[in-house]
């Protein structure tokens, strides 16, 4: 008879300690590893969470510059026959499809996230795309080479408006904290 008991899930406390325990182990390994090439300082940097406020604007941000990108790409490209509210529900597919996605990475897989540098989040806006355009009703391509040209576009499009964005917000932030 098998008297072992079933392994009990730890709760989010006990977890986030077991992750800062392994990273205080790396960190050590680390020092020990490089104390023969000199002077090397570790700085812990704990990020605070970002406020409703911050999360809701920064969403709601998100929904508008890739609604705006979308119509505006395919009134230039003409990649999709299809009228203005499907091309505003795949707009709005899009940015839910890719939000939940993002959140999932980031809840559980958040070591792959850093350890990429965030490249890990282009398969999932490739990902999101695909999803959205499959559900989508009634939205036929032109041709195949403008949607992709369409996307290509789209994507550093948006990654530039983005890097402006964040960037813009990052130095408000430091000209708060400065004063």
């Amino acid at each position: 008879m098998n008297d072992q008991k079933p392994p009990v899930e730890k709760p989010d406390e006990t977890k986030e300690d077991d992750s800062q325990e392994q990273i205080d182990h790396l960190v050590e390994e680390l020092r020990d590893q490089l104390e023969e090439e000199g002077e090397i300082r570790f700085v812990r940097i704990n990020p605070k969470k970002p406020s409703w406020k911050t999360i809701i604007i920064t969403t709601v941000l998100s929904f508008i510059f890739d609604l705006l990108l979308i119509v505006s790409i395919n009134g230039y490209l003409e990649f999709t026959d299809s009228k203005i509210l499907n091309i505003i529900m795949l707009s709005v597919l899009f940015s839910v499809v890719e939000l939940i996605l993002k959140q999932v990475l980031n809840r559980y897989f958040f070591r792959l996230v850093i350890s990429s540098f965030g490249l890990v989040y282009i398969p999932v806006m490739i990902v999101a795309f695909i999803i959205a355009w499959l559900f989508t009703p009634d939205l036929e391509p032109s041709s195949n080479g403008k949607v992709l040209l369409f996307f290509l576009i789209f994507m550093v499009a948006r990654t530039i408006m983005r890097m402006i964005f964040l960037s813009r917000n990052k130095v408000i932030e430091v000209k708060k904290v400065k004063k």
